[in-house]
């Protein structure tokens, strides 16, 4: 194992541990019944100690098209266990094909009021009222809206499996635990096997049209989908009322010591899943760690809620990059937990971030109260609103303000990125203009994507073919997440294709005369900064894979990506420069994989 990566593994498990007793603290111990669920749990993923089999997501598509039921883990406060779970479910279901998905969210006595919502005659409004979604679930809302909305598309019926709370409500609580647990799996199996038993008699009957055998996805709790647990209980049931048991198998989200396990192989980033023994799978959609965060968040923000502020979350679906998590963690704790796990990593300085004031979307009209002086101009205060409204992160030490969005671990692990970029190498104008001052936005953006990978590897973003079907999308009418969106793409592909053709030939073609144009231009400021965002996430993407795979060095990005800028009086495009540096040095890699390619 490379000394880089080694070191990386080291930092990150210690982050988790971190994260590990932050949780339990806020959790407190479980009861004994609770941890033998756990323990059983625990053995059933297995002591990992023989030969992983690595998949692809084609791979693991075709397993769950040849079982009959595919149990696949659920982080509940986690939105991108929910992400991973749809993109699973869009890859395997087919147009005209006989698909449930069972959902553990909702009671089973409310699958009427399921059925009136996904037929449109209830509003989500009205839904999560009837289903009291707040009290007995209490999850963001958002996070499994887009699921409703596919399956209400595509013609999937969708199947409440939860064991209605009525039915141990008064029940000692020092009763509750193991026994509980067992109940709800057996009543989700129960009600499994009704449904394959009757879609079988249904086959029989009709036989003669032939309908294809139902198939069914289950979106249950990571510790239920264990094979000691809820597929023990349905194949035990399914075999006493159906005969031959159904074919199932188990998919679970990120755990901790397989992430381990593949990420000292260091093939975490380019493999999706591996089977860890017959019927039993773990994907790799995220960080073990970054789930923490995410139930630590949701706890928090759970906690310093009154009944008043529990306001029903947005009912439409949202772009599978966003990561909101729904929660308010203490964000300048995380920004300088991230920021010091980055800066250890590379061997810098961790700067002082206690004064930076930390803004979010919340409070985005900040910007129109600054007045115009010696930090920012009058017309990079018009250009910083622009970035504002389309949810750009910066850093601006001038002012002492770090903007972050729409907050997220990704947000985050980015924005403390960007701060140590800009106290290192002493950037700290908005903008400037001119070509140079590009490819400084697009060196800065390298810097923080290849930093917020170091906290989430597995984060994605659009490459160039990823961009022109946005910008196709765009021109059919599709709504524009901001103003600027379609120029912002057209320039980030023409510098994408030359950033292609950077990297394959030994000399740099000509830049692209459009971008060109408009780097010289106020005008065009907003869309110029904002391509040179997106662009910057590519290439911060191929350098921390060229990290990993010990095509460069620490040092190297030290060198090429925190040195301080050009002195005031020279005339070179040093930004230019460091990035054709940058991309000779990574000539030969492998090319990306699309975000649409991966889980």
């Amino acid at each position: 194992m490379s000394s880089a990566r080694l070191r990386l593994i080291r930092i990150q498990k210690r982050l988790y541990r971190k994260l590990q007793d932050e949780a339990d603290a806020l959790l407190g111990r479980p009861n004994l019944a609770i941890r033998r669920y756990l323990s059983r749990y625990e053995r059933d993923i297995g002591t990992l100690g023989g030969r992983l089999a690595f998949f692809s997501k084609e791979d693991l598509v075709a397993e769950i098209r040849r079982a009959d039921v595919t149990f696949i883990g659920d982080y509940h406060s986690f939105a991108q266990a929910q992400r991973t779970a749809l993109r699973l479910m869009m890859a395997a279901v087919k147009p005209g094909e006989n698909w449930c998905v069972g959902l553990e969210m909702i009671p089973s006595h409310h699958q009427g009021d399921l059925d009136l919502f996904q037929n449109g005659q209830l509003t989500a409004e009205q839904f999560l009222v009837r289903i009291r979604y707040r009290e007995e679930w209490g999850f963001p809302w958002n996070h499994y809206a887009p699921i409703f909305a596919w399956a209400r598309e595509k013609g999937v019926k969708l199947i409440a499996l939860n064991r209605p709370k009525m039915m141990f409500a008064g029940m000692d609580s020092r009763r509750l635990g193991e026994s509980e647990l067992l109940k709800r799996d057996q009543w989700a199996a129960g009600i499994l096997t009704d449904l394959l038993h009757d879609s079988r008699n249904e086959t029989r009957v009709t036989e003669r049209t032939r309908p294809q055998a139902l198939r069914v996805i289950v979106l249950y709790g990571e510790l239920h989908v264990s094979q000691s647990h809820l597929p023990f209980q349905f194949r035990k049931i399914a075999r006493a009322f159906i005969g031959k048991p159904p074919s199932c198998i188990s998919i679970h989200q990120n755990h901790e010591r397989l992430y381990w396990r593949v990420a000292s192989t260091g093939r975490q980033l380019r493999t999706d899943a591996a089977r860890i023994r017959e019927g039993v799978f773990g994907v790799f959609s995220s960080t073990p760690w970054a789930q923490l965060q995410s139930l630590i968040s949701f706890m928090e923000a759970d906690s310093e809620a009154g009944d008043d502020d529990h306001q029903y979350p947005r009912t439409h679906g949202r772009d599978d990059e966003s990561d909101d998590d729904g929660s308010e963690p203490d964000y300048h704790t995380a920004l300088s937990s991230y920021a010091s796990t980055i800066a250890e990593f590379l061997g810098v300085r961790m700067p002082a971030l206690d004064s930076i004031s930390l803004r979010t979307i919340e409070d985005a009209d900040f910007a129109e109260s600054l007045p115009s002086g010696s930090e920012l101009s009058r017309r990079e205060i018009s250009l910083l609103k622009k970035l504002v409204s389309a949810n750009h992160r910066f850093y601006l030490p001038g002012i002492g303000v770090a903007y972050l969005g729409s907050p997220s671990l990704n947000a985050l692990a980015e924005l403390a990125a960007r701060c140590l970029h800009r106290t290192l190498t002493r950037s700290r104008g908005l903008h400037h203009g001119g070509r140079d001052d590009f490819f400084r936005h697009l060196l800065e953006s390298t810097f923080a994507f290849f930093g917020s990978l170091l906290i989430n590897p597995r984060r994605k973003c659009d490459l160039e073919r990823d961009h022109s079907r946005r910008l196709r999308e765009l021109r059919q009418k599709a709504d524009e997440s901001h103003p600027d969106e379609p120029r912002m793409r057209e320039f980030c592909i023409a510098f994408l294709k030359w950033d292609l053709a950077c990297i394959k030939r030994k000399s740099a073609p000509a830049f692209p005369i459009q971008l060109d144009r408009a780097c010289m231009t106020w005008a065009t400021s907003a869309p110029v900064v904002l391509a040179a965002e997106e662009a910057g996430k590519v290439v911060g993407k191929r350098v921390h894979e060229a990290l990993i795979s010990e095509r460069v060095t620490v040092e190297w990005v030290r060198d090429h990506l925190l040195a301080p800028g050009k002195p005031p009086s020279s005339r070179l495009p040093i930004y230019e420069l460091r990035y054709l540096e940058i991309a000779e040095a990574l000539r030969g890699l492998p090319a990306l994989a699309s975000k649409s390619e991966v889980l």
